[in-house]
C-alpha cells in the first residue's frame, strides 16, 4: 500500500513509501531515509478500498539498515500514536 509521510514538526511532504504490513497497532514499511527511534511522523495511508486514505501519527519503533549496498530503503516499524477509531477498525 502506498503511504505519504512527513515529520510532525514539518510542513512539507517528505516522501512516499510502501507500507508492507499493517495491523491495528502499527505497521512495517520501506522508507527511503533513516529515521531514529522515537521520531513522530504524520502519515497518510492509501488502503485498497473505496473509503479514502487513513490519516495517523506514528512513532518510529525500530529501523533496519538496507540489506544490500544498492538498496536504499530502510525497513521501519511504526507504532500508531493517533488514529481515528473507525479507521483503526478498517
Amino acid at each position: 500500500m502506498a503511504m505519504e509521510y512527513r515529520r510532525c514538526e514539518g510542513k512539507a511532504l517528505e516522501g512516499v513509501a510502501e507500507a508492507k504490513d499493517l495491523c491495528r497497532e502499527g505497521m512495517r514499511c520501506a522508507i527511503g531515509k533513516k529515521f531514529e527511534k522515537g521520531e513522530l511522523l504524520d502519515i497518510k495511508v492509501h488502503l485498497n478500498d473505496n473509503d479514502g486514505p487513513v490519516f495517523l501519527r506514528g512513532e518510529v519503533a525500530w529501523t533496519k539498515e538496507p540489506p544490500h549496498d544498492d538498496d536504499h530503503e530502510y525497513l521501519t516499524g511504526l507504532s500508531f500514536r493517533q488514529i481515528n477509531r473507525s479507521d483503526k477498525m478498517r
